[in-house]
């Protein structure tokens, strides 16, 4: 097997695990090892015991502990039920669950930031479980309309959103909301205004072509019959113009007739002009995790593969008509984990790229420490310097100081436990052997805690690039197991292709050489939390290694 291949499918294993994450609670409360936590200065309430290597450990007592969430204070214990809820309240990718659990950081000036955004479609891509669900659910409940069962908007005074922004008092089920900044900005106007359109693209899969056209066209149909079902009603579209051809389009939409392809990619479009027609205003289209089922597919059969090869046209196919050619968007917002759509799937898409190297929503995803140490006071006799000094180091654009929040949360939740929590035991293994492989100077660097300075990174792959060994470095920093800060710019020549620019006009000389600013970046793994989780893993290939040399030496 060539050198390429094996960091090929080193590197392909581990992404699948990570187009295998999801944000919400299922694989949010999948447990990490038990890990020896030097950093925890109070140790009263803790209880020793051994390790899987035979060290001392320290593990909370399951005693019961007050903990304080939202107003009341519950006495939780190994079996208590309420814990487990507000656990899956607090890690859930549902506004609404994680807004009443008590422990709400208020990002939603991400709502009134994207209305500021000029261009209609926003690509914002972060590593996983960094809140992207989340923020798509919350934009979801502050602008979407609300509607009885037959799709008539409710009355002002009868609305039940508003109150999840507004705030509101305990009610008797001690579920409440507390006031978030964006109530107070002249957004709020938008509130309950646009219908929303909400497709997530995660989860696709097949081996031929008609595997993956089923299954597109199934998640096609989920937003019909789940997000709209009211369009089927009979009476619901007396009035519209070309109403017979949209009844029939409809029901040939939601199962009730065959679809062929070139209805398929205008699917979202033919919607948006619906819903145009019977709110008086363009919808706003909500497209989550763009990136997860192509890079599963490629990772199990390759680029190349049919499955892979009829996703990428499709995928294509629905973004562009969505996207590029819908007259009827107010505003769209993607996601993912690889800011890679803007060189591949929509690179004719004019659109606003929001990635850890740049400054757009900076501030809206991750914590910092003013946020770090108002959670932290949800947890009565923890010092926050622990925290402070195990999970910090993610440099996002213009917040060089971020906390991974899913850790952070963890933390609250396991009683203040330090610990990893965030890295995959085996996405760091194959991590760590790819870049033992093919980085090893720099591997060593970065397992001893310091940085690779001046790096150049390309920040301009597609997503079959981003699997190629040269590009790993990239790939990890984009899923966040690398940050990478700034260093110095310079300027340099470059041809125009190099720069990706558009030909056209008198001057069609592709080789015209133009001066560009490049920016270098330092990158180093980012805090002790995954500095440990390598470490983990290093020393037990060390040990396996030794048990086998001894296991060689009886034979």
């Amino acid at each position: 097997m060539s050198g390429y291949a094996l960091c090929l499918i080193l590197v392909l294993t581990a992404l699948e695990s990570f187009c295998k994450a999801t944000e919400n609670v299922q694989g949010l409360n999948k447990e990490s090892e038990e890990e020896h936590n030097p950093l925890t200065e109070d140790k009263s309430h803790l209880t020793e015991h051994k390790d899987d290597e035979g060290r001392e450990e320290h593990k909370i007592n399951e005693e019961d502990e007050n903990v304080s969430f939202g107003n009341e204070t519950y006495v939780f214990n190994k079996q208590d039920e309420k814990r487990e809820l507000y656990k899956a309240n607090v890690l859930s990718s549902s506004f609404d669950k994680v807004a009443t659990a008590g422990v709400l950081i208020d990002k939603s000036y991400v709502i009134k930031e994207m209305f500021k955004v000029k261009k209609k479609v926003i690509l914002l891509t972060r590593p996983p479980r960094w809140g992207k669900s989340l923020t798509l659910d919350m934009i979801k409940a502050f602008l979407d309309v609300e509607v009885d069962n037959m799709g008539s908007k409710i009355a002002p005074s009868l609305l039940t959103k508003p109150k999840m922004f507004h705030g509101s008092s305990y009610d008797v089920d001690n579920i409440g909301y507390k006031r978030l900044k964006v109530s107070n900005s002249g957004i709020c106007k938008k509130m309950c205004e646009y219908p929303v359109i909400h497709l997530d693209l995660g989860d696709i899969d097949g081996y031929n072509e008609s595997q993956i056209l089923w299954n597109m066209y199934d998640k096609i149909d989920e937003v019909f019959q789940k997000q709209f079902p009211y369009l089927n009603e009979t009476n619901f579209l007396n009035g519209l113009s070309e109403e017979n051809d949209i009844k029939l389009r409809l029901e040939r939409f939601t199962g009730r007739g065959t679809v062929e392809y070139s209805e398929f990619k205008k699917s979202i479009t033919f919607l948006s002009n619906v819903l145009s027609k019977i709110y008086n205003n363009d919808p706003v289209i909500l497209i989550d995790n763009y990136d997860k089922s192509l890079l599963n597919l490629y990772l199990k059969y390759g680029p190349n593969h049919e499955s892979s090869v009829t996703l990428r046209k499709a995928l294509e196919d629905l973004l562009k008509k969505t996207l590029r050619h819908n007259p009827h968007v107010r505003k769209a917002f993607v996601t993912g984990v690889f800011p890679c759509a803007k060189y591949d799937l929509l690179n004719k898409v004019d659109l606003l790229d929001s990635n850890v190297f740049n400054q757009y929503f900076g501030r809206d995803f991750g914590f910092n420490e003013e946020e770090v140490i108002e959670l932290v006071g949800h947890l009565p006799g923890h010092k926050v310097e622990s925290i402070m000094d195990f999970y910090p180091g993610y440099c996002h654009g213009n917040q060089s100081h971020l906390f991974n929040p899913y850790s952070v949360m963890q933390v609250l939740l396991n009683k203040g436990a330090i610990k990893p929590y965030w890295p995959n035991k085996e996405d760091v293994q194959v991590f760590n052997k790819a870049l033992k492989m093919y980085f090893k100077q720099d591997y060593k660097v970065l397992m001893a805690g310091k940085v690779l300075p001046n790096l150049y990174l390309s920040q301009k792959l597609k997503l079959s690039e981003i699997i190629e060994p040269e590009n790993l470095l990239e790939m990890l920093i984009y899923n966040g197991y690398l940050s990478a800060r700034p260093s110095h710019t310079k300027v340099i020549p470059m041809k125009k292709k190099a720069l990706g620019l558009k030909f056209g006009g008198p001057d069609k000389n592709k080789n015209e050489t133009l001066m560009a600013t490049i920016t270098f970046h330092n990158v180093s793994i980012p805090n002790q939390e995954i500095l440990m989780a390598f470490h983990k893993i290093i020393r037990k290939e060390k040990r396996d290694k030794k048990k086998e040399t001894e296991n060689e030496a009886e034979e």
